[in-house]
């Protein structure tokens, strides 16, 4: 019978780091919602290019280098991929829309909804595009129990 088992297991962080401020701007969704509902300061985010695979290479050349093995005496090195992408949470990112305009160019009103996953969350209602994503927002936060 052969036994297998796992040596030693490894992680890489990249360099840049984004803030919760950082990915707020980015992704549209409110800095508190990422702070204290995502858990979320700050994020470790891959550079141009760099893939999962990358990452993974430098943490097992570290953990080799780290444990003194020499890479030809390893028989097999597994790798569990997975789908994950640096901004995966923009996946489920709000998107807004004008629902409505009306009145005239000097005292326009605007009706927009916030959507996540295409599924209307809430609307807000203001005197500028601006100002009724603000009040959607805050009407999908609420609506949400965030």
């Amino acid at each position: 019978m052969t036994h297998v088992s796992v040596a030693a297991t490894a992680a890489y962080l990249p360099e840049h780091v984004m803030t919760a401020a950082e990915l707020s701007t980015r992704t549209g969704i409110p800095e508190p919602v990422i702070v204290e509902k995502f858990g979320l300061h700050r994020k470790h985010i891959a550079a141009d290019g760099e893939h999962a695979s990358d990452l993974s290479v430098r943490a097992a050349g570290t953990l080799l280098e780290e444990a003194g093995v020499d890479p030809e005496s390893i028989d097999v090195v597994m790798y569990f991929g997975s789908m994950w992408k640096d901004y995966a949470l923009w996946q489920a990112a709000p998107v807004y829309q004008v629902v409505a305009e009306s009145g005239p160019d000097h005292d326009k009103q605007f009706i927009v909804g916030v959507y996540i996953k295409e599924a209307l969350v809430a609307e807000g209602q203001g005197k500028s595009k601006q100002e009724a994503e603000q009040e959607a927002a805050r009407a999908a936060l609420e609506a949400k129990g965030w």
